[in-house]
Parts: C-alpha cells; sequence; structure tokens
C-alpha cells in the first residue's frame, strides 16, 4: 500500500460512524430518502439525503461520508464530519 493510502485510510479511522434510520423523501423523484440521527452533541436530529437502495447496496457500508449539520461549536463532528450508517428500529433498539 502506498503512504497516500495508509495516511488516507488512517484518517478514515478518526471518522466517527453515526447510526440513524432511513426515512422516505416525498420531494425526491429519484428514489433517494432521508438519513435521520439523534446528535448528541446539539441535542437535536440531524437529517441528510441519502442515495436509493440499489445505489447504496453497491458501495461499503461506511462510504456515506457527510459534513456536520451541528449548531454546537463544541461538538467534535464539526471537524471531521461522520459516516451514515443505516439501521432499522430493531437494530437500533438493540445497540
Amino acid at each position: 500500500m502506498s503512504t497516500a493510502k495508509k495516511k488516507l485510510a488512517e484518517q478514515r479511522k478518526k471518522i466517527p460512524i453515526v447510526k440513524g434510520y432511513l426515512i422516505e423523501n416525498p420531494s425526491s423523484e429519484k428514489g433517494w430518502r432521508l438519513f435521520r440521527f439523534w446528535c448528541p452533541h446539539c441535542r437535536y436530529y440531524h437529517q441528510h439525503g441519502f442515495p436509493p437502495a440499489e445505489e447504496y447496496n453497491s458501495r461499503s457500508k461506511y462510504e456515506e461520508h457527510r459534513a456536520a449539520h451541528c449548531t454546537n461549536m463544541d461538538s467534535p463532528f464539526r471537524d471531521t464530519g461522520y459516516f451514515l450508517r443505516p439501521f432499522t428500529a430493531k437494530e437500533l433498539q438493540e445497540t
């Protein structure tokens, strides 16, 4: 592995993965959904657009990186953003 790839892999390890759930996006014509999760730093829900299942299933589970929507200036998410990982309601209850 090249030095640049190793450096990128190390940087990715420092970016948190947030657990959330998907909801339908009625305004999307292309099947995009909304990923929603509770932010422990802002203490409210954030949501981001999320690709259709057929597009997402062809990618890595941790590939959907987003910039943080945090309004809390002390949130560590503001520095790194986060990777989105969707869970079912049952899976969220178990974690």
